[in-house]
């Protein structure tokens, strides 16, 4: 865990320094959509802020698609019981190599195509 032993002061947003915001902020002319909308798109320039949010962004897995056989089975059991509990959705899911959240997700999806959903 870091520890920053820094002071807000020394932090930076754009160049520019919280006392230089706070006078921006509190000028009657100044265009406080304007100021706002470029501080928050910039973000920090502050260099150890830059890299923590680098090192700790999280990158998405990528999507796959079920498989033609998978959608098969998944529409077979669906056909056989359209009421699964959380049991046939692990047993779904283990038998066809899928995540329990793919198979409830198709599940879910599938209810609300039918118009099963209350």
């Amino acid at each position: 865990c870091d520890t920053f032993d820094r002071t807000y002061d020394e932090i930076k947003f754009n160049e520019r320094d919280v006392d230089q915001l706070l006078d921006m902020i509190h000028h009657p002319t100044t265009d406080l959509n304007a100021l706002l909308s470029e501080v928050l798109s910039a973000g920090p320039t502050d260099p150890a802020i830059k890299r923590k949010r680098a090192v700790t962004k999280e990158t998405k897995a990528r999507r796959t698609r079920k498989s033609k056989g998978q959608i098969e089975a998944l529409v077979a059991e669906y056909k056989l019981s359209s009421e699964w509990e959380n049991e046939d959705v692990e047993a779904i899911a283990s038998k066809l190599g899928l995540k329990n959240k793919q198979v409830y997700k198709w599940y879910w999806d599938q209810k609300k195509k039918c118009g099963d959903l209350n």
